[in-house]
């Protein structure tokens, strides 16, 4: 017995295992908080054009506040924005599948064409890959020129799809995705984010309000002409684009929380 342990022990000396951290050790050694850091932190903004930097670290900060308000479902869901590149054909970004919400930054975002090639790595496209089914369905909504709802039939992943999305959504600017969740869209980054900001808020409202209804008894709703008549007012009444406002007080808001979604 003992001659064998001095041979485990002659082994062992020859393999020279690679050392072990308990501080930074993690299932997926590539995938450690250290190593993903490392590469968050550095910003290659400076590799694309101003409008481009503007419209991700715009999208990043959308990817914040997300996860700061819970929306986010784990790392499956998607936020995405068009981008005009110098020859005139249009680009997506997108979050690298695998990252957090709150470690998506403006220069981790990947870049992908309409056909879901990739165009742009970032800092990290060689470690995350893009999720199919964020492509499929944002960019059947991209492509296309009061609420919608389509039947969810799985997880789309299949373009065949797309056609009956853009179909489902219409001139709408949310699209209800039954028994999945809620898409919604804006000219700006700015206009998309606070549709899905006043969604939830009204959704939650109106749970409540349901539950703590008479018994039998059912809810005073405003007609359909007060409440076009309310959003048509509140889409201009700020000067702005709508939900640019709103949407530039809650990046301030990040900026105080972790500013690093601007790297």
């Amino acid at each position: 017995m003992a001659g064998a342990v001095r041979n485990l022990s002659t082994t062992a000396l020859r393999r020279q295992p690679e050392l072990f951290s308990p501080s930074t050790y993690t299932a997926v050694e590539e995938l450690s908080n250290s190593r993903i850091q490392e590469r968050l932190s550095r910003s290659i903004l400076g590799e694309f054009p101003v409008d481009e930097q503007k419209a991700r670290i715009q999208l990043a900060a959308c990817y914040r506040l997300f996860g700061y308000f819970g929306w986010n479902d784990d790392v499956i869901n998607h936020l995405t924005v068009s981008v005009t590149e110098p020859d005139g054909s249009k680009s997506f970004l997108i979050n690298p599948f695998g990252l957090r919400y709150d470690e998506v930054t403006a220069s981790s975002l990947l870049k992908i064409d309409s056909h879901g090639k990739l165009r742009h790595p970032g800092v990290v496209g060689d470690i995350f890959k893009v999720n199919r089914a964020g492509f499929v369905i944002h960019s059947a909504i991209h492509n296309m020129g009061p609420p919608s709802y389509h039947n969810f039939d799985g997880i789309v992943v299949n373009e065949k799809e797309q056609p009956e999305l853009v179909r489902d959504l219409g001139d709408s600017n949310v699209l209800l995705l039954r028994n999945h969740g809620v898409i919604t869209t804006g000219e700006t980054i700015g206009g998309a984010w606070y549709r899905m900001y006043m969604l939830v808020r009204s959704s939650k409202l109106q749970a409540t309000a349901q539950a703590t209804a008479p018994s039998g008894g059912g809810l005073h709703l405003a007609t359909p002409e007060s409440v076009k008549r309310t959003f048509e007012i509140a889409k201009t009444f700020s000067g702005h684009e709508f939900g640019t406002m709103e949407f530039s007080a809650f990046m301030r808001l990040m900026d105080k929380v972790d500013a690093s979604y601007r790297l």
